[in-house]
């Protein structure tokens, strides 16, 4: 499944942002600069967004 995370579209403006699945194992590394970003996880796995400002 690949999910679209736009998070201007919350009001949030981030510098940097990691993805991590429920494993603590690393989705996607860290994205600078951007607001929009693709990342593939498997169907109905949890993940974890670290955003930093």
């Amino acid at each position: 499944m690949i999910i679209q995370l736009d998070l201007s579209k919350y009001g949030l403006q981030v510098s940097k942002a990691e993805i991590y699945n429920g494993k603590n194992e690393l989705l996607h590394g860290s994205i600078s600069n951007e607001s929009n970003f693709e990342i593939e996880i498997p169907p109905l796995s949890p993940i974890i967004a670290i955003l930093k400002k």
